[in-house]
Formats: C-alpha cells, structure tokens, sequence
C-alpha cells in the first residue's frame, strides 16, 4: 500500500490522458459484458453441480470476443469427456 502511494504522488504518476483511456476501456469491456458476474462463488454451490462463475465466464468470453471457439475449447476440456 505504501509502494502504492508513493507512485500516485511521483512524476510517474497517470495522466489525465491516461485516465481517459482507462475509463474508454473499461466503458468497452462493460458494455461487452453480458452478465455482471463477478466469480465470487455466492450463487456456490450449485444444486445441479453446475460450476456457474465458470459457465459465466465462458458466457461472457463468446460475447465479448464475438466467438464461441475458445469458449467451446475449455468447455469440451473439462466437460466434452464425460
């Protein structure tokens, strides 16, 4: 935290510029983003064993890449073996 705080107040610290960038940014990935899913288990466990952060996740991944291939490649590696 200390480390922290002694960059913000250096020269090296972000500018506005970077600040905007930063705000583009994360206006993009959320409005991307599907469901607001934040992985922290809550909705855990789930009664039908279903692992729900990760099938968000994957969710959210196709969508926002506007491709299902990579999510399709994790879901069949943990799940197509069955």
């Amino acid at each position: 935290m200390r480390e922290n705080l002694r960059i913000v107040d250096s020269p090296i610290a972000l500018s506005a510029q970077d600040h905007a960038l930063i705000e583009e940014v994360k206006n993009f990935y959320q409005a991307r983003t599907r469901v607001p899913c934040t992985t922290c288990g809550y909705c855990m466990p789930c009664p039908s064993g279903v692992s729900i952060p990760n099938a968000l996740t994957l969710y959210n991944d196709a969508v926002m890449f506007e491709s299902r291939i990579h999510p399709a490649m994790i879901y069949d590696q943990f799940f197509g073996q069955e």
